[in-house]
């Protein structure tokens, strides 16, 4: 199964201490990377939670985001009643010394900063390990089918670009043979312009004609591009985590295509080799978001 680098998968445990929420995103990236955002009570189990992390995911920058809400019962309040009153006294004060009759209310006071305090229980990581797991698993699991679903659209696109490169390969080595033919015609034409009267030796001709046959052979180059493309058709089909080997393999060919245009002196391979490296464009673009 070919897998895209993009996805998104929520997860959620709830246990008799309260409910842990994880959020995972993934994007594109040349290698792996996986940042995690706990509370900082978590952090102890960081560890952990990687190795989930990388059982399911080998490539692609993952973030994971986890949210602690406590049950009721395991939450306290507190009040400062020294700054209440210092808080108090304040606003009295401004109020005399500003002529108001407003009145200071309780409610005006306890909105102020510090002056109630929530504080949570304080739970040991290993109590919250199940959960955590449980929700991590959860999330990973919706992340991957979305990946295997954008990996199966960006698979038909490839090959259906695969198909596509092979076809102007096949034209391409078509018109290269009667190439040199067309070499022939248009030589012959230029030396009839600028020497009207001078009759050119059929052995220098051969020998011109040879030394340009030998140029823009491109029969290797046919050969090693067809390899490629069967590769990477064999790619497709392993699955797993063959982006970057497609990568390497788009690579290749563009060089294989290089190689072509610089020994064409064809006006016809020429064009379709500008086709041939858009066509190539698109298909690397999609195989870099593989996973």
């Amino acid at each position: 199964m070919v897998r895209s680098m993009t996805g998104y998968g929520q997860g959620k445990a709830q246990l008799h201490w309260g409910t842990v929420t994880v959020e995972l995103k993934s994007v594109n990236h040349r290698y792996g990377e996986v940042i995690v955002r706990m509370p900082r009570g978590l952090m102890p189990l960081e560890m952990k939670v990687r190795e989930i992390l990388k059982e399911g995911v080998h490539r692609g920058r993952l973030e994971m985001h986890c949210e602690l809400e406590l049950a009721a019962g395991l939450t306290e309040a507190t009040l400062d009643r020294q700054l209440a009153m210092s808080y108090y006294g304040a606003l009295v004060e401004l109020k005399n010394a500003l002529e108001l009759d407003d009145t200071v209310s309780l409610s005006d006071i306890v909105r102020l900063p510090e002056v109630v305090r929530t504080r949570e229980a304080e739970l040991e990581p290993e109590e919250i390990w199940m959960g955590l797991a449980e929700a991590i698993r959860q999330a990973l699991a919706g992340l991957i089918h979305m990946r295997a679903m954008e990996g199966h659209r960006l698979m038909q696109q490839i090959k259906s670009s695969l198909e596509m490169i092979a076809g102007m390969i096949a034209t391409i080595e078509e018109c290269s043979g009667d190439m040199v033919l067309r070499y022939r015609e248009r030589l012959k034409k230029r030396v009839a312009q600028l020497l009207e009267d001078v009759t050119v030796d059929d052995g220098r001709w051969n020998q011109e004609l040879a030394l340009m046959a030998d140029r823009c052979c491109i029969a290797e180059e046919v050969v090693r591009l067809r390899s490629h493309l069967g590769q990477c058709r064999e790619c497709l089909e392993q699955g797993g985590t063959v982006g970057r080997r497609l990568d390497f393999l788009c690579q290749e060919v563009h060089r294989e295509i290089n190689t072509i245009a610089a020994k064409s002196a064809d006006a016809e391979i020429s064009r379709l080799v500008v086709d041939l490296k858009s066509e190539l464009e698109k298909m690397r673009e999609q195989a870099q978001n593989i996973e």
